[in-house]
């Protein structure tokens, strides 16, 4: 008998059937841990996955649709082409409603999305309309639809979204208005529509794959379906796990295994748009801890198969890693620069494979990092020019043929001199400059291009030097800059004549000085004369009125002494009120020109004296001035008082008889500017009345107190030249309060 068979298995086999049964065991209990323990894991890491996809749609349905429509609604609600067609006339109306269906048109190229855009008047009749196709005739009624009806019934700038419904061609689409002011009324007058495609979000959302399948639903706030699943693998009906309320977030929802995944998307946060839902099946749920089962039961089995077949590769162990050693640099020879030898050995085998892997991922990095520049030279939107010491064009890249018009080989050999015009105030060469200071930043040159036309650049250079700084090339880069200098060309053109427009403002001051005061002086000259003469003559007339009938003497005497005289008075104050009209333009103007001298001001001193100036109004009118903790600041000090002095005698004039007048004034700082408010509880003034307030010559509610309706014009016109603003809120029968503001620096606007 044979030694095996006496003796049995040998070592070897024994060993070999003890590993198949270790691994049998380990892999059975690892399958079963694994799918005891994991389950839960796998299902929470679904839940984020599809989590995180709902973040992902409702991101992109955030920023892609909705805050890009609301942005263009109001763009085009306040259009000024729009303002001029609600304001027309009828003669004029057809004309406007040509430039609005324009400028509708034009709008409609910034969004494929957008099916049409519309305008409907207060009514609810649609006035103008346009679409893809160019002006539209037949025009809709709108009055009856809730979108009109909720828009109207909204504030100015409110934006309001139909129900989306499926078109006939099976574009799922809706309509969005915003509600628009007549700005010549200041009420409601009209919406704008827009008519929006879903077509490009339903593709999006066709695209998305979860567990390899579309399962998503779209529904409309009512319910109906808009989209469902077009897979039969995916489809699991959702609608009876949803309810009726808005959910803003994402809900979850599991029944029998099943998932439910909704969530509402808006546009209007008061009203939703769509509902988004996502139904995974209980079996698309167990997919992925099949597909690991799965996997474990092929590991386990080729384990065993290894572990069966690992005794016939012993004896290639030592002889493996050479021959796989070899290949690798038979394809590394090829120009295969990512070959690896993935074996492993020990001793002198294992040091020559780690530095023949070295060898090769050196290589790899140097190829693919010169591949990485040379990339982005040839992406770079400015030129890059590459020059030798002796000025001649040895590298350019797409930017640069572009720009001049030549081939890359034309470019290439040629002097730089002459692509680049040289300097007339400076006796070198631009390359001779560069190796001189080893750098130039920022530059305005000009190249020539093929064609001889002039191209003004940004140009910059610097000097590329080798490890002992011998200067090897010169790196040119330069940027396009003719869209800017023929920009600067038009601000240049507007600036000289804005300054022109101020220079014939100027005069005007002097030409109502002038031109109209002289008039004014021969009429109250000549009234006066008039006025004398009469008293004269009039004792004189009297002698020879005895032999008058009594009635006639009577009329007489009346006309002389009475008619006249009063005809007179009216003359001379109709004259003395256009005089004080003209010291108000003049006064307003001078202060236009009038160079300010800020300087730091005590405000709380400066108010002091001016409320003691006016302590007559204030103690006979019983009035209450608080001004507490002001602020210093840098301002003219004449500018200041007059500011103050006027708004503090507004609200004197205009407080509410028999109430005690309360005056308060506060104020406010930050970094930049300090707020000053002066409030009172005089009688008030309608919202609409505040813009006029400031208006030259324009004076609001009862005239029963004296002024020409400058006050608040020269205030503005100081505050303006201080650089701050100045605003104003009011409430008939509660009281006005005025708030200005300064900027912290002290720094004013330049008077030209």
């Amino acid at each position: 008998m044979k030694r095996s068979e006496k003796e049995g298995l040998s070592l070897f086999p024994r060993l070999l059937i003890a590993l198949m049964g270790i691994v049998v065991l380990i892999s059975g209990m690892l399958t079963a841990v694994f799918y005891i323990y994991n389950k839960r894991a796998l299902a929470k890491h679904t839940t984020e996955n599809v989590m995180q996809q709902f973040e992902t749609i409702s991101y992109h349905f955030r920023y892609e649709l909705r805050d890009a429509l609301i942005k263009d609604l109001q763009l085009i609600a306040s259009n000024p082409i729009l303002d001029d067609y609600i304001m027309s006339t009828e003669f004029d109306r057809e004309v406007s409603a040509r430039s609005v269906e324009r400028f509708f048109l034009e709008s409609l190229k910034y969004s494929k999305n957008y099916d049409g855009i519309s305008y409907a008047d207060f009514t609810g009749k649609e006035v103008i309309r346009t679409d893809w196709s160019g002006r539209v005739k037949v025009y809709r009624d709108f009055s009856r639809r809730q979108l009109f009806m909720r828009l109207r019934a909204g504030q100015a700038g409110s934006i309001e979204v139909d129900s989306p419904v499926v078109d006939r061609y099976g574009t799922i689409q809706f309509s969005a208005g915003i509600h628009k002011v007549d700005s010549d009324i200041g009420k409601f007058g009209g919406v704008v529509i827009v008519d929006h495609s879903l077509k490009d979000f339903v593709s999006y959302l066709d695209r998305i794959r979860i567990f390899e399948e579309n399962p998503i639903w779209l529904f409309t706030p009512e319910g109906t379906v808009l989209k469902q699943p077009a897979e039969p693998a995916a489809f699991f009906d959702p609608r009876a796990s949803l309810d009726s309320g808005f959910h803003k977030a994402p809900l979850l929802v599991t029944k029998d295994g099943n998932m439910v995944v909704y969530q509402d998307l808006f546009i209007n946060p008061d009203r939703p748009l769509l509902r988004l839902v996502v139904s995974l099946p209980s079996f698309l749920l167990s997919q992925d801890l099949q597909k690991v089962l799965r996997f474990f039961l092929i590991v386990s089995i080729l384990s065993l198969v290894a572990i069966s077949i690992i005794a016939y590769y012993l004896a290639g162990y030592l002889s493996r890693p050479i021959i796989e050693l070899a290949r690798a640099a038979s394809r590394l020879a090829e120009g295969d620069l990512s070959t690896r030898v993935k074996g492993t050995s020990t001793g002198e085998t294992q040091m020559l494979i780690d530095s023949f892997n070295r060898m090769s991922e050196d290589l790899e990095k140097t190829t693919v990092s010169k591949d990485y520049v040379d990339n982005i030279i040839r992406s770079m939107m400015d030129t890059l020019i590459v020059v030798s010491p002796d000025r001649t064009i040895i590298l350019v890249n797409d930017a640069a043929c572009r720009l001049l018009g030549y081939d890359e080989e034309e470019l290439t050999g040629l002097p730089f001199d002459a692509i680049l015009e040289a300097d007339p105030q400076k006796s070198i060469s631009v390359i001779d400059e560069v190796l001189s200071k080893g750098f130039i930043g920022n530059s305005e040159r000009v190249y020539r291009a093929r064609n001889g036309q002039r191209v003004h650049v940004l140009f910059s250079a610097s000097v590329m030097s080798d490890r002992h700084t011998e200067a090897q090339r010169v790196v040119c880069v330069a940027q396009d800059i003719t869209d800017r200098k023929r920009d600067e060309e038009k601000l240049k053109a507007f600036s000289d004549e804005l300054q022109e427009i101020n220079e014939d403002l100027k005069s005007f001051s002097y030409i109502v000085s002038h031109d109209l005061r002289a008039p004014l002086v021969n009429i109250r000259g000549f009234s006066d004369e008039l006025i004398f003469s009469i008293r004269e003559i009039g004792p004189l007339l009297e002698k020879y009125l005895d032999g008058f009938p009594p009635a006639e003497r009577q009329k007489f005497s009346e006309v002389l002494n009475k008619d006249i005289p009063e005809a007179l008075q009216f003359i001379g104050s109709s004259v003395s009120r256009m005089d004080d009209l003209i010291n108000a333009i003049l006064k307003l103007s001078r202060a236009g020109r009038r160079k300010l001298n800020p300087e730091p001001l005590n405000v709380q001193a400066l108010i002091r004296h001016i409320v003691n100036s006016l302590t007559h109004q204030i103690e006979s009118r019983k009035i209450t001035v608080t001004a507490e903790g002001l602020p210093d600041v840098i301002a003219d000090r004449t500018s200041m008082e007059q500011v103050f002095g006027n708004l503090l005698d507004n609200a004197i004039k205009y407080l509410e008889p028999g109430r005690a007048g309360e005056i308060e004034i506060t104020a406010e700082q930050n970094k930049e500017e300090v707020v000053f408010h002066v409030r009172d509880n005089g009688r008030g003034m309608a919202a609409e009345d505040i813009p006029k307030a400031f208006e030259i010559f324009r004076r609001v509610g009862p005239q029963d107190v004296p002024g020409e309706g400058m006050g608040l014009a020269f205030v503005k016109t100081q505050i303006r030249l201080h650089g701050g603003r100045i605003w104003c809120m009011s409430e008939p029968g509660k009281g006005t309060m005025f708030s200005f503001t300064l900027p912290q620096t002290g720094e004013t606007r330049e008077v030209s």
